[in-house]
């Protein structure tokens, strides 16, 4: 179960651009700590830590390198999502940039699935701004690395 964190592994993705603009992005993510808390009467909840990293292409052709953190856990039955996260990220360019997002699995192993987020400024060229952004994402056979790939756009 702890490879739920890897759905997380759109941080990777780098949305900063001088103005509104889709991006694409593809990300790579390491699980780095996970803890399982027992709950009664249903699944327990799982928390993870993972590291990121990942490459942005803007429909200007721009491209951008960001890292980041990120902490995700599984949500209790009857939640909007099976899992929730958040993310801390900077880009090559030392702009930082946070992710709130839900998950769904494909798969009952919870190796595969898709992200939907919203994007929150920090500092940089989209401080103050908001965005959005959806991916989907497969855990490795070793259950700690995995990639993502997504689509996203900052507002104006």
């Amino acid at each position: 179960m702890k490879t739920l964190i890897l759905s997380a592994l759109l941080l990777g993705g780098s949305a900063v651009a001088a103005q509104a603009e889709s991006f694409t992005f593809t990300s790579k993510s390491t699980t780095t700590n996970s803890i399982i808390a027992p709950l009664p009467d249903t699944k327990p909840v799982v928390a993870g830590w993972l590291t990121t990293s990942g490459q942005t292409v803007y429909a200007s052709g721009k491209t951008e390198a960001s890292t980041g953190d990120c902490d995700q856990w599984t949500t209790p039955p009857g939640s909007t999502f099976q899992g929730n996260g958040v993310c801390a990220l900077t880009t090559s360019a030392g702009d930082k940039y946070t992710i709130v997002f839900g998950c769904d699995f494909a798969n009952k192993e919870m190796t595969e699935g898709a992200c939907w987020g919203g994007l929150n400024g920090i500092s940089g060229a989209h401080a103050k701004k908001l965005g959005v952004l959806s991916w989907t994402f497969k855990t490795n056979a070793d259950g700690k690395t995995g990639g993502a790939t997504g689509t996203g756009q900052w507002g104006d």
